[in-house]
């Protein structure tokens, strides 16, 4: 009986075809398939896979196996091998003749290639590595595409490591580029992408894979994954991640699960039937029943109990080539579990080709013929081919060939084991000494054959070498590992390597234990995991003063202690100082610098990011350079200087664009679109946005695209746009609660209150505004605590409740002190006192609070003030209120009135946009209110009232 015949899955063919059909149709699948081990699932997917080919010309397949020695802590590793199948690794090197679909990919080489660089460019260098995918795309493609200018330089690009100040990094970017890469590519040719083994999954690849589940619906593919559901269960009490993923899809999707394991006695009886019926035999129902009993309808336990039975003649053809049985079949004489018949075959192998597959079964279910040749002392590498797929494929079917691996000259004949429970068995009937020697031989083997790649293999360098007990070769890998991790987003795989790197490193070796425990730090940090790293930070005291301050600036800084971060920052600056470390002391300058403009310290701020530019530029750090040219810019934009922050923006924009650093350029492009939009370039500055909203989407950054989305909606209030404020912070606020990023997700709701409240829905704002606030005591962003409640204030005190509008302009009068005690912000939340005030007739009261707001106004002008029309609206009614029939009152009042009226004149005659202009002026209650004030002239008093001063820089 041909033991790779296929019988007895038609129900579950059928279920999957019907996934597949609402896929092809434009409906998106994902469903699993799970079984015990030996219940055929691959198998199963296989044929189900061979059988959709034939009836579909078009679609493609890709299929990512995990891995179980080294899957788990191996980042993106199925997702990677489904890209890596997508974009002609198979039809690259195939160790046999291309498959029907090797040869379609082929033929849609040019195709992936481009959508990769058009939609998906941070993969390559992440998830497929640049040098591979140029030569699998090939010359000729990467001509006609004229790729080959970014090819090389993608190619040459290194992982970023980590800077101080850089944005918090996730995983969403490549989620969503990877997403963007088979949607894309399915719009062109449906696909059918299979995950083996999930069980072994690593946590990013599952993550991947909810992401996907959510984001194919209206999409031509199909996914399917394949499971061990013994192989689920974590420790007691906790919940494995393929555990959380599959519970996750069954509430949103239902029942998406296949099993292959035959429930009840009828049904396994049919598969035996099946199985025996494959090929012409004479064999009753006492045969088949025995047989059913005996191997409970495993079909590998089937399969292998043929061939045992085969080999002893007891199962032989007759003249007519039947089946039947040459003599009686002792059951109990069987061994009783499928690792029994595989413990026979392989006895039967001889001592030396025991040994030889036992050496293979270390390096895991897939090996190299080169590496089992070196470990067997083997000097002739082509008789270990010769003799993996002759006699242990052909006669003993226990391995076959995989592919070929080219390694500059080199090439490595790559196999792996029929069945896992082939390698399984070999490997533990090794005993722990010999196992360690020969983890080490394929270690050092490995080691090798990889020199020119050894990132490549890093994380099974980890493993061999951690179970070979050569500590200091396993932490150096693992930490490797980690830094690779960190370049693909996967933290908790990082954090994994990271921390059993630490494990093998010795505690006298606090240089080593030191760079782990930062790089580790900073995981913890892009998580906003505060406790882990503050511990951590704890940790490092002892072995980096200098490292440690920074980190625990920057802690205090994103925590908003600004007086420790003001101090760690000092402590960091004398301790780099005292080692002769100078880029650690311009970064210690730089975050001094960074802490003050928070502050609201515009003036100090640049002095001491000056001292970090000097610093970054003597030991050529273009990543310092970068972060302090733009943190200069924004210090001259806060005090209105908008040529200087636009030159350093410009220069800052060039400096990411060399650093290869999208996030920085897209921040950069971020100001330069609104400088460029204050000096009254408004279409330039939209384009600015626009080409930063642009740069977010093409990588991916979901939070960028969110925090772009809510600055043009920024700016379109400003301007009095109210319908395209609404537009963008809709779709802003629908992303920041896709990717949990509660501050984004109340400035949304705030904005969208302001706008309500421009319009006259003061129940429809105090209803936002309650909603934003909450979130932002939550998260402990008291700069927009402040924000909220004043414009809460002005919704309740146009709703009549005074003395709910008193105290939120107090509560955010309080929360802008004691972030700055010099905030021109407190201006706006004075002249809402003072409006409070007036209301309530307490006329004497309303004209402190507006005297103190204008005295500021006197003394430092309107900048860093949030709406000044409004302002000078609201003093202009108190004094004028105040003033009785005094005219000397009056003419102080109209004297403000003017100044007001100026400042309004200036903001609209800086906007070039005739529309735009008027949209300003009339849209914007106060901005109304206010150039009808100056053109009433109620109460004007006829004598001129002096110079009106002009609006200070």
């Amino acid at each position: 009986m041909d033991e790779r015949v296929f019988v007895a899955r038609e129900g579950e063919l059928a279920k999957l075809d019907l996934f597949l059909t609402r896929a092809l149709a434009g409906r998106g699948q994902i469903c699993f398939v799970n079984g015990e081990p030996g219940s055929g699932k691959t198998a199963l997917l296989h044929e189900f896979t061979k059988r959709a080919q034939e009836r579909n010309q078009t679609l493609i397949t890709a299929t990512g196996n995990c891995n179980a020695q080294t899957g788990i802590g191996e980042a993106f590793l199925p997702c990677r091998e489904v890209l890596d199948e997508l974009t002609g690794s198979a039809s690259a090197d195939s160790a046999g003749a291309p498959s029907e679909n090797a040869l379609r990919v082929r033929k849609a080489l040019a195709k992936s290639g481009t959508i990769l660089l058009e939609v998906a460019p941070v993969l390559i260098g992440t998830l497929i590595p640049p040098a591979a995918l140029a030569v699998r795309l090939g010359k000729i493609v990467v001509d006609q595409l004229k790729l080959a200018t970014k090819m090389e330089e993608l190619a040459k690009r290194k992982p970023a490591r980590p800077e101080m100040g850089k944005p918090e990094i996730d995983q969403t970017h490549i989620f969503e580029q990877y997403t963007n890469f088979l949607r894309t590519f399915a719009a062109e040719q449906p696909l059918l992408l299979v995950f083996d083994d999930l069980h072994w999954a690593d946590a990013s690849s599952l993550s991947l894979l909810f992401h996907l589940s959510r984001r194919i619906d209206q999409s031509r593919i199909m996914i399917v994954g394949a499971y061990r559901p013994e192989e689920t269960t974590a420790q007691v009490g906790t919940e494995s991640g393929l555990e959380k993923l599959l519970s996750e899809l069954k509430r949103y999707l239902g029942d998406i699960t296949i099993s292959v394991d035959q429930d009840d006695e009828a049904a396994r009886r049919a598969f035996v039937d099946a199985c025996v019926d494959a090929e012409p035999n004479r064999l009753g129902f006492d045969f088949r029943a025995a047989l059913c009993r005996h191997t409970s309808g495993n079909p590998l336990f089937i399969t292998e109990i043929l061939h045992h039975l085969r080999e002893r003649r007891l199962l032989v053809k007759d003249p007519q080539g039947e089946w039947i049985q040459s003599g009686l079949v002792d059951w109990s004489a069987l061994p009783a579990r499928v690792e029994g018949v595989i413990e026979e075959r392989l006895q039967r192998l001889g001592k030396e080709g025991r040994e030889t597959l036992s050496a293979a079964s270390v390096e895991g279910e897939n090996f190299t013929a080169e590496i089992v040749a070196r470990l067997r002392g083997a000097s002739d590498e082509r008789e270990m081919v010769r003799r993996l797929s002759g006699e242990m494929s052909k006669q003993h079917r226990l391995v076959e060939a995989l592919d070929l691996l080219r390694l500059g000259n080199r090439r490595l004949s790559r196999y792996r084991f029929r069945h896992s429970l082939f390698q399984k068995y070999l490997y533990d009937s090794l005993d722990k000494i010999e196992l360690a020697y020969l983890h080490e031989d394929v270690g050092n083997a490995l080691e090798v054959f990889y020199a020119e790649r050894l990132d490549d293999v890093a994380v099974e360098l980890a493993w061999h070498f951690s179970c070979a007990g050569v500590d200091g070769k396993a932490a150096q890998y693992h930490r490797r590992a980690g830094e690779l991790a960190v370049a693909r987003y996967a933290h908790k795989e990082a954090i994994d390597h990271f921390t059993s790197a630490l494990a093998l490193t010795p505690e006298t070796d606090t240089e080593a234990r030191c760079e782990l425990l930062l790089a580790r730090e900073r995981v913890y940090d892009w998580l906003g995991l505060r406790d882990e790293q503050a511990r951590d930070l704890e940790k490092l005291e002892k072995c980096a003063r200098a490292q440690v301050a920074l980190r625990r600036a920057e802690h205090a800084r994103l925590t908003g202690d600004y007086a420790a971060a003001l101090d760690f920052a000092g402590q960091a600056a004398n301790a780099a100082s005292e080692a002769g470390d100078q880029v650690s002391e311009a970064r210690a300058y730089a975050i001094w610098g960074r802490i003050l403009l928070n502050q609201g310290q515009y003036q100090e701020a640049p002095e001491w990011l000056k001292m970090a530019a000097a610093l970054a530029d003597q030991v050529g750090s273009l990543a310092i350079t970068a972060q302090v040219v733009y943190d200069l810019g924004n210090a001259a934009y806060f005090v209105g200087r908008y040529a200087e922050a636009l030159e350093h923006f410009i220069r800052a924009q060039e400096s990411y664009r060399k650093l290869g650093d999208s996030r920085g350029q897209v921040n950069a492009l971020l100001m330069i679109g609104t400088v460029r939009s204050f000096r009254g370039d408004q279409a330039g500055g939209r384009q600015c946005l626009q080409e930063a909203l642009t740069l977010c989407r093409s990588i991916g950054w979901r939070h960028g695209e969110a925090y772009i989305l809510g600055n043009l909606g920024a700016a379109s209030l400003e301007f009095g746009e109210l319908q395209g404020a609404v537009d963008y912070h809709e779709k802003a606020l629908a992303i920041c609660r896709e990717v949990q990023d509660r501050e984004g997700e109340a400035f949304s709701l705030e904005s969208l209150g302001l706008v309500q409240l421009f319009r006259g829905d003061v129940a429809g704002a105090i209803a936002l505004f309650r909603k934003a606030l909450p979130i932002q005591e939550e998260i402990g962003y008291r700069r927009g605590v402040g924000f909220t409640l004043t414009h809460l204030g002005h919704a309740l005190a146009d709703r009549g409740a005074l003395d709910e509008a008193a105290q939120a302009f107090a509560r955010a009068l309080t929360a802008r002190r004691e972030l700055d005690p010099a905030s021109p912000l407190a201006v706006d939340d004075l002249a809402g006192l003072a409006r409070v005030a007036l209301a309530n007739e307490n006329t004497a009261q309303a004209a402190r609070h507006a005297h103190e707001a204008l005295a500021w106004i006197e003394s430092q002008g309107e900048t860093g003030i949030e709406y000044p029309t409004q302002v000078y609206l609201i003093c202009y009614r108190v004094l004028r209120a105040a003033a009785g029939k005094d005219q000397m009152a009056l003419t102080q009042a109209h004297a403000v009135l003017r100044r007001g009226q100026a400042y309004l004149e200036a903001q609209a005659a800086n906007i070039q946009d005739a529309a735009l202009r008027r949209s300003y002026l009339e849209n914007i209650p106060f901005n109304r209110e206010l150039a009808a004030s100056a053109l009433s002239g109620d109460d004007c008093p006829t004598e001129p009232p002096g110079e009106v001063p002009s609006r200070r820089a």
